[in-house]
């Protein structure tokens, strides 16, 4: 049996448009030893927010980087930490929370002091409010899709800031592994995970999907239903926001063919797909690595016009995200940058890739 999804969050603000974070605005982020809502306590904080956080089960690897950054988290839940002057502006919680404990004290002190509830995603939004927006989607990949689009953004010299799903190198923050990086570039990737409308606030300028299937089916009756939820999103989205779509997976070639998405700029990506407007197709593959040809990313299909690229680390599944990485926007060249240090992972970071 499934839930509705718009229960999971009850009594949190509805998603809107970003607004930059006020300098000195308080926001106290609750559960923020989480892989997301500790990227969402770093990056209001480099906004300049001034942040509080709290979290049952006291520190785990990804508040590390909270420490380092001034951040003290403490440990377990108080209706004080709302109601003790100074107050905060506003509280940024796991939308789970809400179905999971809804007489939470601190929820409820906020609730009574009228101080708004909203999704840890809100935060994160609004510190990419004026920023390039590139939002991360699907069943899987995304973590590996993200990370591996802020390593090539870094090489590139972009400065990107991101919250990536998974922790990041600290060679790719600048300090210590972290799920957040803070730059000074115009673009800012993101994670958009689906589950109950997680990915709801995101409104990017570059939405890329990496994949369709059913899962989480406490919300997702089928295959139906995770599509739609797909295919809702990117309709909400301005119509200038550029979608990059892996349709050599069905269900992304499912969501993108979408009466509601039609007219929309959609890049079809992919292996070993045809109707691709970049394609990839795999020339060799051993335990050492990969050898792929990628033809389109100049509009030019010609065989002059193709790039052919080893990498260090087997798979079908890494060369879809390659090819989903430098289709950000119209058809660039993905920077010339050696693979060791443009793809994250084979050093065993965490859950990407690992030789064994």
């Amino acid at each position: 049996m499934t839930r509705d999804a718009a229960a999971i969050g009850a009594g949190l603000a509805p998603a809107r448009d970003a607004r930059p974070i006020r300098k000195g605005e308080r926001i106290h982020v609750v559960g923020a030893a989480g892989a997301g809502a500790s990227a969402a306590a770093l990056l209001a904080a480099d906004a300049g927010a001034i942040v509080t956080a709290c979290d049952a089960g006291g520190p785990s690897p990804y508040s590390v980087a909270l420490e380092r950054a001034g951040i003290a988290l403490i440990a377990g839940h108080d209706a004080a930490h709302v109601s003790s002057d100074p107050r905060p502006d506003r509280l940024a919680v796991t939308k789970a929370l809400t179905a999971i404990d809804p007489d939470h004290p601190e929820l409820a002190a906020a609730r009574a002091l009228g101080i708004p509830l909203e999704a840890w995603q809100q935060v994160i939004v609004d510190a990419a409010s004026a920023r390039t927006l590139v939002a991360i989607a699907g069943t899987h990949g995304k973590s590996t899709t993200a990370g591996w689009l802020v390593h090539l953004l870094v090489e590139a010299g972009l400065d990107p800031s991101a919250f990536v799903g998974a922790l990041l190198p600290g060679e790719l923050t600048g300090g210590i592994p972290a799920t957040a990086r803070t730059g000074r570039g115009a673009a800012f990737v993101v994670e958009a995970d689906e589950y109950a409308g997680n990915f709801d606030a995101y409104r990017p300028a570059i939405a890329v999907l990496t994949s369709v299937e059913w899962d989480h089916p406490d919300v997702f009756a089928d295959d139906a239903a995770v599509q739609d939820a797909f295919g809702a999103w990117l309709a909400r989205m301005a119509p200038e926001t550029k979608i990059v779509a892996n349709v050599a997976d069905p269900g992304v070639a499912a969501v993108v063919a979408r009466a509601e998405l039609a007219g929309r700029s959609i890049l079809r990506v992919g292996l070993d797909v045809a109707a691709a407007d970049i394609r990839g197709r795999i020339v060799s593959a051993d335990p050492d690595g990969t050898t792929l040809a990628i033809e389109g990313m100049d509009g030019d299909s010609a065989p002059d016009r193709r790039s052919s690229q080893r990498r260090e680390c087997p798979g079908g599944g890494w060369c879809r995200g390659l090819a989903r990485s430098p289709a950000r926007g119209h058809r660039p060249r993905p920077p010339d940058v050696p693979w060791r240090r443009a793809a994250p992972g084979t050093e065993g970071r965490s859950r990407w890739c690992r030789r064994v």
